[in-house]
């Protein structure tokens, strides 16, 4: 199966435009359908656990954010709720939800559901997650191209894919659209472990996704690996900014779960205008301190 996609140079996957009218704050980074995706990302679900939702939400709109990421579909009600609350339009938002069939219902069914909960007639990102959950990937695909044509979504995902499942899918009879997101754990602990399905995924023209939560982000490896940058502008003042601007350096869309003020705010400030960007050398020094981390964290346990 050939598929026709725009191959972007890799600067342009991360694209500074902190200031679009559209999602102010953010950065924007280009997808290989043309369409572009506002970093980062509030994951609802990771946020929430244990605390009231539409609070969360509340908060995180009222910091600034403008992209809101769920698994639960549940949590689009409160998404709902908080924009009503808020005043804030449904088109003044990026919003990404995912299929996981883990309601055993028919993908037709779980889609028209997922969009009620918002009360919206689109989804600007709708991802396939995990493979295992699904029992044919490639019927599930020609069902979400379908939803795209129809304008009821803008771009499609993948989440938890590894090489296998993927090449998989995109053989599968009648895939005629790649993913344009590949949501994976990557971070800057797991970077040489990771690196041959990151090649993967850059060479089929994917962008890619992490959640900030997946890297271990209070964990005397990256403690130490942030002190490395310590001062440099780009860098942040936190463990926690570091890692972001990590992400935003190498293009990849994080996915954020700050549950207090103070978080969210650290968290968007890292893909404002004011903040700077890591250069080239200073990615690969962060990334050589955390290994060098990594292997001294090993031998002493």
């Amino acid at each position: 199966m050939r598929f026709i996609i725009m191959l972007l140079p890799a600067s342009l996957f991360a694209v500074a435009l902190a200031q679009s009218t559209a999602y102010p704050g953010h950065t924007l980074l280009t997808l290989n359908d043309g369409n572009v995706i506002p970093s980062p990302a509030f994951g609802i679900d990771a946020a929430s656990v244990d605390q009231d939702a539409t609070e969360i939400v509340t908060s995180a709109l009222r910091v600034g954010y403008r992209h809101f990421e769920v698994t639960n579909p549940n949590y689009l009600v409160n998404l709902k709720e908080a924009l009503e609350a808020e005043g804030i339009a449904r088109e003044d938002l990026y919003v990404s939800a995912k299929f996981t069939r883990r309601r055993t219902q028919p993908t037709e069914v779980e889609f028209a559901e997922t969009l009620s909960k918002l009360e919206s007639t689109y989804l600007d990102l709708f991802s396939i997650d995990r493979p295992e959950l699904i029992g044919d990937p490639g019927k599930v695909w020609g069902k979400m191209q379908k939803f795209q044509q129809q304008g009821e979504v803008r771009s499609l995902g993948v989440s938890f894919y590894d090489y296998a499942s993927t090449t998989e899918l995109l053989a599968a009879r009648g895939v005629t659209v790649p993913p344009a997101v590949f949501e994976m754990v990557y971070d800057v602990v797991n970077v040489n472990q990771t690196r041959r399905l990151v090649e993967f995924a850059k060479e089929q023209g994917f962008l890619i996704s992490s959640s900030i939560a997946s890297a271990p982000l209070q964990g005397a490896i990256t403690k130490q690996a942030t002190a490395v940058l310590a001062g440099r502008r780009g860098a942040g003042t936190t463990t926690r900014q570091t890692n972001l601007a990590w992400f935003k350096a190498k293009g990849i869309l994080a996915v954020v779960t700050g549950s207090t003020e103070a978080n969210q705010i650290e968290d968007l400030a890292v893909f404002g205008p004011d903040f700077g960007t890591l250069t080239a050398t200073d990615v690969e020094e962060f990334e050589r301190a955390a290994q060098v981390a990594k292997l001294a964290d090993e031998a002493a346990s």
